[in-house]
């Protein structure tokens, strides 16, 4: 079995319908099927810490902690905001430990200060945690919240009070942590506008990332379409687990609205950072060349591109003119991004060209799976061009796909 799975690429996904589940469409029904059963059956039996089965079923019986989501000694925190001069100012002490379901956070010293430039009290009323996630360009958001501690004291200012020990709890089984979070205590502080009363937040920083090893599991299609001059479609199957594996099929489609059924395999590239190495498969042929991996700006296994100077006809006196509109949060192919329009406006005379030229940009970038799932472009100079992630299944994918087939032939390149 583990042959067939492995051979006629990543045979479905679960997705809701009649009762309950339903298999997605795949080239080999039998093959879904089979991908189905064993991943419930693991499931299932895993917690019974059977051996045999916790061998068979790899990455399915592990353990959160075990797959990178949580870690075992305690995080440690000292961070001192006494010398800021907002509202309220803090500095807290204490341990963060995690086992990839909740997070504990237990605050040993907290000191809430109110500077003296102030001439009126302020209140503290309570403090949560919260966690901060990084996302493309250096954006961050706010992507986990915990429960709160009461406090409801009220600081004079040049005033100090010193809260007893509290903890604090965030679930984080449905929303994993990954690599670069970090954590942000929030003081909630009640401010007064006119006619109304309403709370503001103070946020106290931890500087260092949280100790998770881990990225975003998941397994997705990825279509891009090429409009003009075209169209040109480029589709793959993508899978990642959470050690930063990553199993890419190229699939050709004759048309961008063809079924699955129509498609035909072309190529495997797997990317595997853990053991450093970068496989690709020719499933026609049943060869696979394995070769050592290297890293770049880009990435593990992402090729440096070349440097692009100014083109013909170009003036450094003439600037393009950019601007963004935020276009809020809402789903997209299933899952939570938030969206940007980004305009650039090339003067007459830039690069040459005889009249003005905009483009557009539309993104919407998923904290959750950490990529963009869905971007179009509007560019009179190249061509107007479509990406999108869909068909995302989140959680860990089946480690066999990371791995080289039985009944493929393995050439070394140096």
């Amino acid at each position: 079995m583990a042959s067939g799975l492995l051979t006629r690429g990543f045979p479905g996904r679960r997705v809701e319908g009649q009762n309950g589940l339903r298999l997605a469409r795949s080239l080999d029904n039998r093959v879904s099927l089979e991908y189905f059963m064993m991943r419930k059956f693991c499931r299932k039996l895993c917690v019974r810490s059977v051996l045999t089965v916790t061998i068979a079923c790899g990455a399915w019986c592990q353990s959160p902690a075990e797959l990178g989501y949580g870690w075992r000694d305690p995080f440690s925190f000292d961070v001192n905001y006494s010398g800021m001069q907002w509202a309220v100012t803090a500095s807290m002490k204490g341990s963060a430990i995690s086992d990839g379901k909740t997070m504990e956070i237990a605050v040993e010293r907290c000191q809430l200060y109110r500077p003296k430039r102030f001439d009126q009290p302020q209140e503290v009323t309570q403090i949560t945690a919260a966690i901060i996630r990084r996302g493309e360009r250096g954006n961050t958001r706010y992507v986990l919240f915990s429960d709160s501690h009461v406090v409801n004291k009220t600081l004079n200012p040049d005033q100090t009070i010193e809260l007893e020990a509290f903890k604090l709890r965030l679930n984080v089984a449905d929303y994993p942590l990954v690599k670069g979070d970090t954590l942000v205590f929030n003081l909630v502080v009640p401010t007064t506008e006119p006619g109304r009363t309403t709370n503001s937040i103070v946020p106290i920083h931890v500087k260092d990332d949280l100790p998770v090893t881990q990225v975003a599991a998941y397994c997705a299609d990825t279509m891009e379409e090429f409009k003009r001059p075209g169209p040109v479609l480029q589709a793959y199957h993508v899978c990642q687990d959470s050690a930063g594996r990553l199993r890419r099929e190229r699939w050709y489609y004759p048309s961008a609205d063809a079924p699955k059924s129509a498609a035909t395999l072309i190529s495997i590239e797997i990317l595997d950072p853990v053991a450093n190495l970068i496989y690709n498969l020719d499933p026609r042929t049943k060869k696979a060349q394995q070769r050592k991996g290297f890293t770049s700006v880009g990435g593990f296994g992402v090729p440096l591109g070349g440097i692009i100077g100014m083109l013909p006809g170009s003036s450094p006196s003439l600037t393009p003119v950019e601007s963004d509109k935020m276009l809020g949060t809402k789903q997209i192919n299933g899952v939570e991004a938030d969206g940007k329009l980004h305009t650039t406006v090339y003067p007459k005379g830039y690069q040459g060209r005889a009249e003005e030229v905009t483009t557009i940009e539309e993104t919407w970038y998923s904290f959750r799976i950490q990529a963009q799932v869905r971007r179009v472009r509007t560019d009179p100079r190249n061509g107007d061009y479509e990406y999108q992630i869909r068909n995302i299944e989140l959680g860990e994918p089946d480690p066999r796909l990371f791995r080289i087939p039985d009944d493929y032939e393995v050439i070394d390149v140096k």
